[in-house]
């Protein structure tokens, strides 16, 4: 399963997306989309799950928790 986190704080780093994921499992795969105009923001993070059920999980569970100021959009990636 695959997941597409938006909505991030312009503040927030590679390092915080680990930490919130991490209570999730494994990822097998992880993109990080920076900003088009400056490339040390983030924009879009997909996180691919090994475990669905894990994946499932991390998006009710993160979908609208306020993440350096910002409630940040937790939604399924179709057809990844």
């Amino acid at each position: 399963m695959t997941i597409r986190i938006s909505n991030l704080s312009d503040s927030i780093t590679k390092e915080d997306i680990l930490l919130l994921l991490r209570k999730y499992g494994g990822i097998a795969n992880l993109r990080l989309i920076p900003d088009r105009y400056s490339v040390e923001d983030l924009t879009i993070v997909y996180a691919e799950f090994m475990d669905a059920k894990k994946g499932a999980l991390a998006l009710v569970e993160l979908n609208g928790i306020e993440v350096n100021g910002d409630k940040i959009v937790v939604k399924e990636v179709e057809n990844a």
